[in-house]
């Protein structure tokens, strides 16, 4: 098997990277252990495993032209890397082909596409669109409407040519369902923690503060609910736990009281420990959030927006919607601290028995060849 990512996925723990390892994991239970593990370099850092080898390929300025010609999309261009194109120019017919992320499908040939199994992790699209409608109306909201229309028609090339799409929930198998015929849901999961609980007076937010719907989201908690929160709570604290903060992070966090950025941190396990409660309070994204589940496999409560919780049938997860509510649940949790029981915890563990993996671990072309021509707008 040939698995194309966008990073090593054993140099990071966010989400993105542990369902990439859970993707793996499934196929090694079923012997498809990739023969070539192919990815771009400069996402790549130092690594948690050094027996999985990878393959990294550099980028240059001028594959950012060359995937902005070859996809007309902004975002996918970032992706590009003609080194990385030259490596699956001429992929044997026999092997099967993982392709991880919708984007990184830049850089596979048209006549390869056809036989890709391609695990989505988001609805890339959907991202931007909603990126749009939270943006103030201006030049900025009219780019990213564009942006969002010219990454749809590239994903619907795209993926409408792949023999099987993995998503990671319901309604984003929904959302894909019109460009591909054989769309599965692979549902996200968390591995468990050993966490000593002790809570105290303290909720946690983590994520990847440089992801925009993160930082929107953690713009708008800190300046609409966390207030809210400590004025019933003056001894609350929040704990943010996010490398490089950005700088209206920064600003939201020094205009309210309780605040501790952490950046990254080597473990999330003692920070675990003392919270309370875990907050998820994006108002954008697709797929389903790693973190909640995280969060619950370390018997942590959750307090959540319905976007943030889509895709997401797990107990101990509230769902709020609006500031107000949301700092009322966060209150509650803080006021009465609840430790989540083994059976929960269990229940959001990864399924790499699940069913879809069963027939992708061998190649299946979807009819001829197809030529190997450049993406084109519709």
């Amino acid at each position: 098997m040939i698995f194309v990512t966008k990073f090593d996925p054993f140099t990071s723990s966010s989400g993105g990277a542990s369902r990439t390892r859970a993707v793996l994991g499934a196929y090694a239970a079923r012997g498809a252990v990739p023969s070539r593990l192919v990815a771009l370099e400069r996402f790549s850092r130092d690594r948690l495993r050094s027996d999985v080898p990878v393959e990294r390929h550099r980028q240059d300025a001028w594959d950012l032209l060359l995937g902005l010609a070859r996809s007309r999309s902004a975002t996918t261009a970032r992706y590009y890397s003609r080194r990385l194109a030259s490596a699956l120019a001429d992929l044997p017919d026999d092997v099967p082909l993982h392709v991880d992320y919708s984007h990184m499908l830049v850089n596979v040939p048209a006549r390869s596409r056809a036989r890709a199994v391609v695990d989505c992790h988001n609805v890339e699209s959907e991202l931007v669109a909603q990126a749009a409608q939270q943006a103030r109306p201006g030049w900025r909201r009219a780019l990213l409407a564009l942006e969002a229309h010219l990454l749809r028609a590239f994903e619907r090339r795209a993926l409408g040519r792949a023999r099987v799409l993995l998503c990671c929930s319901a309604e984003d198998r929904e959302r894909l369902a019109a460009w591909a015929r054989d769309v599965r849901v692979f549902r996200n999961g968390a591995e468990r923690m050993a966490v000593a609980k002790r809570p105290e007076t303290r909720a946690l937010f983590v994520g990847t503060v440089a992801w925009g719907p993160n930082r929107r989201g953690l713009v708008w908690f800190l300046r609409e609910v966390w207030p809210l929160v400590v004025r019933q709570l003056p001894g609350a604290a929040l704990d943010v736990v996010g490398a490089d903060p950005s700088a209206d992070v920064r600003a939201a966090a020094a205009s309210t009281s309780g605040v501790v950025l952490h950046g990254f941190v080597p473990s999330l396990e003692p920070l675990y420990e003392t919270a309370a409660v875990s907050v998820a309070p994006l108002l954008e994204g697709s797929g389903s959030r790693l973190k909640i589940l995280e969060s619950v496999a370390a018997a942590t409560p959750v307090v959540s927006t319905p976007r943030g919780a889509e895709g997401i049938d797990a107990d101990g997860v509230t769902v709020v919607e609006g500031a107000e509510p949301f700092a009322s649940a966060v209150v509650a949790a803080l006021r009465e601290p609840v430790v989540l029981s083994p059976d929960v915890v269990t229940s959001v563990s990864w399924d790499r028995d699940a069913p879809v993996f069963d027939d992708l671990a061998a190649p299946r072309a979807r009819g001829g060849d197809e030529p190997d021509e450049p993406d084109r707008p519709d």
